[in-house]
Formats: structure tokens, C-alpha cells, sequence
């Protein structure tokens, strides 16, 4: 049972509220608020502990990439051995551009990696994997061809059983039928004029104090407060503010609290890569957009299907397998490793503030990240 529960729920909803707005929400004192958040850090429900610390990445800034500039690309790499999936997780590490890495298990063993660089820089990434191959620290590498349509939504707690300690969405008579939210996308019509997500492009106007906020908003947005930010950075209080301002408009598309989803209830972090027709994949978005699904999801269309991530408790993972197994002409199944993954906070240096441009020609991509494995590879060996 999650302590605090409507605190919690509030939280998930209104990541940065205040002791002050969670109060008024919730009919109880500022000083209540605080010492009941205070409980769900040190319990780690909320955040992580790092060594003697609780709480770390409590809220976490999410970015819109392609309003800096930037374009996901997605890896999925392919290794039977670990002592090489080991070694690629420190060449991630190492690498300027890495924003995920995940261990993927099963049947099919690797690494999934995601990396935001410019468009241009693309080829350098796969002269790296391919370089890679060449070495035989990886056995094979498949891009993924995304598209610019992409929807993730965060947990919604209304659908948790805090008494039960279970989740409760699509239940019925004591069994989970997905058939009540899945008959829109059976009766809908197929549309292929949905429009893409797009960012305005706000690169130009990034500063130096732009990029130091989004370093610390992707690492943990609670940590200080706008008047601890500003001594930090030695800028006045109504700078930090105007300029979280601007990027709150412009750059960062959500904020979400962090929770340890062990403590609630235990998930499989699974992801599906499905082959489909475009009326299937483009139905699917709709679905998704009209009606999320309550659960950690994130969900992007390809040229040739979909990737979609979930965070699932085990009783769903079989009925969400069995649905698009219905409906796609393919459908890949990997079960991630919740230990090993890592979400990389955004990293500052690699922006050139005098001529607006990023760091990530060949040198930065593809040649460093290589001398780094001639020098180190001497541990797989």
C-alpha cells in the first residue's frame, strides 16, 4: 500500500506543485504536505537514493527534441555475449549523444539504445555500429525508422487499487478484457491525415543559462528552487525564471515524478515491434491518443509498423501480447531489463551557444567514441 496515496496521486498529476497547492487540494496544511512528500522520498516511493541521498530525480523534465534541433534515433543492438553488452553500456555511457539504454533479454539478447543528435549527424552513428560489427563486439544492429508521430502518457493512478495493491483498469468479473477500450479502433475509419508532432525550432535562441536549466530539469527538477538555481548559476532569481519560462513553452513538453515501480507493484518493461499496414499503425496512434491507456507508455510509428514500450503489470502483458498479435502481420516481443536501464540527463556541452550549433560532426560522434574502444577493449578480450 502507497502511503499517502492521494498525496501521491496528486503528485503524479502535478509533478511540481507546491506544499502550498497540494495543501489546498487536498484540504490539509503546508506543513502536512511536506512532512507526508517527505515520507514517500525517505520510504522511496518517490525518487531514488543515492548513496546516503533519497529523493534524487524525483521530477524529471522530458524534452522535445526537434525543437533544438535534435531527431531520435533508435538502435536495437545484438550480442550473445554479455561481457560485450557490458562493454557497449560504457561506450553508451562515454557517448555525448546516448539518451536510453536498455538490456534486452529473451530469445533475442542486446541492447536497445536511443540517441538525440542532429539529422545530419546520422551516418557518423551507423559508421559507428557498423564499425563495431567490424570489431565483433556486436553481431548485428537494426535502426529504426521513425517517424515524426509519437504519444507517451505517464501512469494514471485513478485506475490503481491502493487497498489491493493491484491495478483495476479493464476489469471484469475478476479478468482482464480489453475488448470495452479496444472497440473504438475496431469501429473507427481510417484517416492518413493525422498531423505530425512538431516543435518550433527555438535553437537560435538558447543561452548558456538555457542549457545549464536543461541539464538540471532532466536531472531532477525539485532539487533546488528558483532562488537556489540562481546563486548556482550566479544569475539573478528573474532570469531563471524568464528563461524557465521560455523553455517551458518552447522545449520541454512534460515533467514526471519518479517513482519506484517496484514498490508499488511489480511490472514487466516490455516493447513491442510490430510489422502492420498503415490504416492498423495510424488507428493504433488515434486509440492511443483518444484513450491512454493508464500505464507508463510510450508509443512511436515507423515506416513499416510501430515501436511501442510499455511498463506492464505481468496479468496484462498477455492480453496487450494477444491483442496486436490479432492485428499486426508481424509482431517482435522484448522483455527489458529494469536494472540495467539508464536514462541519460541532457548534456550542455554538447551546444555551441556562439554559433547556435551542435557538436556532433565526425569527430564527436563517431572518431572519439572509437578511440575510447581501441583503448578500452582490451576488457571483453
Amino acid at each position: 500500500m502507497i502511503p499517502y496515496f492521494k498525496e501521491f496521486q496528486y503528485l503524479q498529476k502535478n509533478p511540481l506543485a507546491s506544499f502550498t497547492e497540494i495543501a489546498s487540494a487536498l484540504g490539509i496544511t503546508d506543513k502536512t504536505a511536506k512532512a507526508h512528500y517527505n515520507i514517500l522520498v525517505s520510504e522511496g516511493y518517490i525518487g531514488k537514493k543515492v548513496g546516503n541521498k533519497a529523493g534524487l530525480e524525483s521530477v524529471q523534465a522530458r524534452i522535445c527534441v526537434d525543437s533544438i534541433g535534435l531527431k531520435t534515433y533508435s538502435v536495437f543492438v545484438e550480442s550473445n555475449k554479455l561481457s560485450n553488452i557490458k562493454f557497449l553500456e560504457k561506450l553508451a555511457d562515454f557517448h555525448n549523444f546516448t539518451s536510453y539504454r536498455n538490456r534486452v533479454i529473451g530469445s533475442r539478447q542486446g541492447l536497445f539504445l536511443q540517441f538525440n543528435i542532429p539529422q545530419s549527424a546520422y551516418r557518423y552513428l551507423e559508421d559507428l555500429f557498423t564499425e563495431l560489427m567490424k570489431l565483433n563486439i556486436i553481431d548485428s544492429f537494426n535502426t529504426l525508422p521513425s517517424l515524426d508521430y509519437h504519444h507517451s502518457n505517464f501512469p494514471d493512478f485513478t485506475f490503481y487499487d491502493n487497498d489491493k495493491g493491484e491495478w483495476v483498469w479493464q476489469i471484469e468479473d475478476g479478468k482482464i478484457n480489453l475488448g470495452s477500450w479496444f472497440k473504438h479502433f475496431l469501429t473507427m475509419s481510417f484517416e492518413n491525415n493525422y498531423q505530425p508532432h512538431q516543435c518550433k525550432n527555438v535553437m537560435e535562441k538558447l543561452t548558456e543559462i538555457d542549457l545549464l536549466l536543461l541539464r538540471q530539469l532532466t536531472k531532477d527538477a525539485r532539487e533546488f528552487s528558483k532562488i537556489e538555481l540562481a546563486n548556482k548559476f550566479s544569475v539573478s532569481p528573474a532570469t531563471i525564471t524568464r528563461r524557465i519560462k521560455f523553455l517551458n513553452d518552447n522545449v520541454i513538453k512534460e515533467y514526471r515524478l519518479g517513482y519506484r515501480r517496484a514498490k508499488v507493484q511489480f511490472v514487466d518493461l516490455i516493447m513491442f515491434r510490430a510489422y502492420c499496414s498503415d490504416e492498423v499503425k495510424f488507428k493504433l496512434y488515434k486509440l492511443l491518443h483518444d484513450s491512454p491507456v493508464p500505464f507508463d507508455s510510450g508509443f512511436v510509428l515507423l515506416e513499416d509498423g510501430f515501436l511501442w514500450r510499455l511498463n506492464l503489470p505481468p496479468v496484462y502483458t498477455s492480453a496487450f501480447s494477444n491483442l496486436l498479435w490479432g492485428i499486426c502481420d508481424k509482431l517482435e516481443y522484448y522483455h527489458l531489463d529494469h536494472i540495467h536501464s539508464m536514462l541519460y540527463w541532457f548534456y550542455h556541452k554538447n551546444f555551441d551557444t556562439e554559433t547556435k550549433s551542435w557538436k556532433a560532426g565526425k569527430e564527436e560522434v563517431f572518431d572519439q567514441p572509437i578511440e575510447w574502444v581501441e583503448k578500452n577493449i582490451t576488457q571483453i578480450l
